[in-house]
């Protein structure tokens, strides 16, 4: 069993569970929205106090990425922990490939297949988000904008880490008015990975003792922010590298995925309220609402709890969930775009002659069909390619070497 190919099955199930998000969203609109006056069935709201909501609810999905990401590029940069340069251009261009052809992709099924989304979200009572999950008319400019500056580098308002000033004078647009919604992780996604690099140096600089205490530090700015979860994903990869039997723990491991799967999908946030209130705010970007950091705490449970149950981690590692890891960020990406448009139009195509229960039914199971074959075709494409051209990327420049 590989020692930590687990991750690569949680991916795939962590993006598959974001993409299931958004299609209940679009047409089982309580589901992940918690909101009794969206519901179709009386079944929903007793569904979504269980811990059977868990698969329909992105947000927790996302923060487990944030964590992943913290382990596996520790991994990455300790090879070349000096060339700082080289790994920020490799991340840019292993991130950013993928993003710029998932923005084009939105642009043209957009600009081919528009205003869906807005019919879908009326029929099924979704308006209030899918009528506004993207903008009612193309236009190159906004692309290219969201492209070089939002997507990665800027984030989106309200989710930038950038000043406000800067924010504010880049013109940047919020993430409802994106052509693809979820490239709104990337920019922290980013700045997470620039924050490994900058952490990975000074521990080949300073030694282990002087890393551990800024690093520490670096968890404790941030703990009001889901930077602070690469932070613990940094400081987890050693330990992660143990040997199985060194650091299992079943049973310690069982009650924390369960605890961690509770308090996610329980509307209890009071506890997370009043820690908010005790922790700095973060010196880039916003405080994290009560609910994320709820879904933060959730996700590190979940995480660590995997960690410390060798079956579980056996279990990830079959072949069917591997392949889902192999195209987790080619889904991610790809899945919004198809659904806003091709799977929209399925659906206002299909209620029209079917009832409401059948034409959801019919409309996810061939939208999710459409979406993962999608997701097949840019992996290959785009994402694998990206891969490959990132870790080409100054590949002869040597590497420096610190005496100590």
């Amino acid at each position: 069993m590989n020692r930590l190919g687990w991750m690569d099955g949680l991916r795939g199930l962590a993006a598959t569970q974001v993409v299931l998000g958004h299609f209940t969203g679009a047409f089982m609109p309580e589901i992940p929205m918690q909101r009794a006056d969206l519901s179709h069935y009386q079944w929903e709201h007793v569904f979504i106090n269980t811990p059977l909501f868990l698969p329909f609810y992105a947000d927790p999905a996302v923060f487990l990425f944030f964590v992943m990401s913290g382990v596996v590029l520790t991994y990455s940069f300790n090879a070349r922990p000096f060339e700082i340069g080289f790994s920020v251009m490799r991340r840019i261009v292993r991130l950013g490939i993928p993003m710029a052809a998932s923005m084009l992709l939105a642009g043209g099924l957009l600009a081919t297949i528009p205003d869906f989304f807005v019919q879908a979200g009326e029929r099924a009572g979704s308006a209030a988000w899918l009528a506004h999950v993207a903008p009612h008319h193309v236009s190159a400019w906004d692309l290219a904008h969201q492209i070089l500056f939002e997507g990665l580098l800027a984030g989106y308002q309200l989710v930038s880490l950038l000043p406000v000033h800067v924010a504010a004078w880049l013109g940047l647009v919020a993430a409802k008015a994106s052509y693809n919604g979820p490239t709104w992780t990337l920019h922290i996604e980013f700045i997470g990975s620039l924050l490994i690099i900058i952490l990975v140096a000074l521990r080949a600089w300073t030694g282990p003792k002087i890393h551990l205490g800024i690093t520490i530090l670096a968890g404790l700015v941030f703990s009001a922010h889901p930077l602070s979860l690469f932070v613990l994903g940094h400081l987890a990869a050693d330990w992660l590298r143990r040997p199985p039997e060194r650091r299992q723990h079943r049973w310690g491991g069982c009650i924390m995925i369960g605890i961690g799967t509770i308090i996610c999908t329980l509307p209890a946030v009071g506890p997370a309220r009043l820690v908010r209130a005790f922790l700095p705010a973060p010196p880039l970007g916003a405080t994290a609402g009560a609910v994320d950091l709820t879904n933060m705490f959730a996700a590190v449970l979940i995480f660590f709890g995997i960690a410390l149950v060798p079956a579980i981690q056996q279990w990830l590692q079959r072949p069917g969930l591997r392949w889902l890891g192999k195209i987790s960020f080619a889904l991610y990406l790809s899945h919004f775009p198809v659904l806003i448009t091709v799977v929209c139009a399925l659906f206002v195509l299909v209620s029209d002659f079917l009832s409401y229960g059948p034409a959801v039914a019919l409309t996810i199971t061939v939208g999710l069909v459409i979406c993962f074959a999608v997701a097949a075709l840019f992996e290959y494409a785009i994402d694998s390619p990206a891969v490959a051209w990132s870790r080409t990327f100054g590949r002869r420049q040597p590497t420096a070497t610190v005496a100590r």
